[in-house]
Order: C-alpha cells, then sequence, then structure tokens
C-alpha cells in the first residue's frame, strides 16, 4: 500500500473514483432523507384529512380507536379515499 500511496500518477488516477463512489454515497443518503422527510408530509396531511372527515361525520369512537390502531387508521384512510 505505500507503494500505491507513493504512486503520484496511480492517486491521481483512483482519487477520482473514490470521490465519486463517495459523492454517490452521500448523494443516495441525501435522496433518502429527503424521501423519508417527504413521506412524513404527506403521512401529516393524509393524517390531517382524515381527521377532519371523521370529526365531521362525528365518527369520535373511531378517530380515538385510529389514534392507537395503525390497521384501522389505513381502512378509514381507503374508507375515506385518502
Amino acid at each position: 500500500m505505500d507503494a500505491a500511496n507513493a504512486d503520484a500518477a496511480w492517486k491521481e488516477e483512483m482519487m477520482p473514483f473514490l470521490t465519486l463512489e463517495e459523492d454517490a454515497k452521500i448523494q443516495a443518503r441525501i435522496s433518502y432523507e429527503d424521501g423519508r422527510a417527504e413521506g412524513r408530509a404527506e403521512g401529516q396531511q393524509r393524517m390531517g384529512a382524515l381527521i377532519q372527515r371523521l370529526l365531521a361525520d362525528g365518527r369520535t369512537e373511531d378517530l380515538e380507536a385510529a389514534a392507537s390502531d395503525p390497521a384501522l387508521c389505513s381502512r378509514l384512510c381507503k374508507e375515506y379515499g385518502l
């Protein structure tokens, strides 16, 4: 490895690849984090809409139950087309 480090031509040839690999990892992480943030925002909007619809329909018991039951929450979202 010392020979490779001492070889300026090798380092110059390999550095762009290392940089590209590191850059790709960084870009993937940023995309992943952006996707998660976008998903959370969409989920919050969906929940807000569900809460409004359930309250408007007087379904407070369903709203209370959905707060602790993700499967029910999902079914209610489908029922309301959310």
